[in-house]
């Protein structure tokens, strides 16, 4: 139960195509792709304040989520259009603290505020987003075509603040966004994953440094997830092993 309510939680189109029946690849897990991009928020003291997540969701869903979204049903979105499956999402994810675990040097998890600065676009996706593309029956209108140039997504942004700040320039400090079932795959993009900026005035932080970790997955959990059929029940915090670790630091001042 717990399972399949944190999946429908977040993609609500998504669990609807997939209760329908639609056919799943023989790669049972993940089902669905996010790419992330993190804008680290740090005040002038060099602690670390908030994050800015940017999601990118897969061609899939951002198919089966825009199709009724277009009041002109001419496919053009603007913000307003998509600002509701946006928020509705946000409100699912709060009590999964929005897929992101942030920990300080000891390894101590901090809290997390509940999310602000919610915004949504159609955009499409950049080279270093890359994402499986799994075409399903599309509704109607929509192009299933894997190499199609022009093809958008929906994209989603929140702040996250953290409840302690955490100084940068004394120690480091981690963090990681996954899903815990891996039903969905989230992935930071490949250039420019990972950006500081000032909770001042917005500008580049350009002593502060991230490093982003891949994970090192063996083969028999890569085969154990791939053998889970979509209803079944994950192992706990399965996610959390296919997951990325960011790490991140300022240089100390002189």
């Amino acid at each position: 139960m717990y399972y399949k309510r944190m999946h429908s939680c977040l993609l609500i189109p998504l669990a609807l195509f997939v209760s329908l029946g639609f056919p799943v690849s023989a790669e049972a897990h993940p089902h669905a792709w996010i790419s992330v991009k993190t804008s680290v928020i740090v005040n002038d003291k060099g602690e670390a304040v908030a994050l800015r997540e940017h999601w990118l969701f897969d061609r899939t869903y951002s198919a089966y989520a825009s199709a009724d979204l277009s009041p002109h049903k001419n496919g053009k979105f603007t913000e307003a259009d998509l600002l509701p499956l946006a928020r509705e999402n946000i409100q699912n994810l709060k009590e999964f603290s929005y897929f992101t675990v942030f920990e300080d040097a000891e390894g101590k998890s901090i809290k997390l505020e509940e999310a602000k600065d919610i915004a949504s676009a159609y955009e499409k996706a950049p080279p270093s987003a890359k994402q499986k593309v799994i075409v399903y029956a599309l509704p109607k209108g929509a192009s299933p075509e894997k190499d199609d140039a022009s093809a958008r997504q929906i994209a989603m942004d929140f702040t996250v603040p953290l409840a302690t700040p955490v100084d940068l320039r004394k120690a480091s400090a981690t963090y990681r966004v996954y899903d815990p079932t891996y039903y969905v795959d989230m992935a930071h993009y490949e250039h420019d994953p990972v950006s500081f900026i000032s909770a001042t005035d917005g500008s580049p932080v350009a002593s502060c440094y991230a490093k982003v970790d891949l994970p090192k997955v063996d083969q028999a959990m890569i085969f154990n997830a791939a053998a889970l059929d979509k209803n079944a029940t994950a192992p706990k915090d399965l996610g959390y092993y296919f997951s990325e670790k960011v790490t991140l630091s300022c240089s100390p001042p002189k």
